[in-house]
């Protein structure tokens, strides 16, 4: 737990050892609700291959591609084409016009692309083309679900 220690480090340099154990057990808290979205993501339906949280930067926080599956995209490309897909929902001056994004969808030759605001991080979601849009206002609650 890398985030952790880093964490660790810097209060205790503080000297708040009780600040210690309450940002250790938030880290921890925040993670398994990440890696529950995860699991609830994949269960929703077969035609899910990745579910994350990634950052505007395109890194992946928590998640990844479904077991036993393959990427479309070489993986050294990934975080650059994670910024590019959540460059849209960051495009503050679109808001003035728009409004404030909810999620996006972007339909590809081979894949549907669902991006999803989660406060200052994103949750990308990736599907087969056999995947029934019908579905989007389901999927879209099992993301925003706690």
């Amino acid at each position: 737990m890398v985030d952790g220690e880093l964490l660790v480090a810097a209060v205790c340099f503080r000297g708040d050892e009780m600040q210690i154990k309450v940002n250790l057990r938030f880290r921890a808290r925040k993670r398994l609700m990440v890696a529950k979205l995860y699991d609830r993501l994949m269960r929703f339906d077969k035609q899910i291959r990745f579910a994350a949280v990634v950052d505007g930067r395109g890194r992946i926080l928590e998640g990844g591609m479904r077991e036993r599956l393959e990427p479309v995209e070489p993986l050294e490309k990934t975080p650059q084409l994670i910024a590019k897909l959540v460059s849209v929902l960051k495009a503050e001056d679109l808001n003035e016009f728009f409004g404030k994004p909810e999620y996006s969808i972007l339909i590809h030759e081979k894949i549907v692309v669902f991006i999803f605001r989660a406060g200052k991080k994103f949750i990308l979601v990736t599907a087969s083309r056999r995947f029934e849009m019908k579905n989007v206002p389901r999927l879209l609650a099992h993301a925003k679900r706690k």
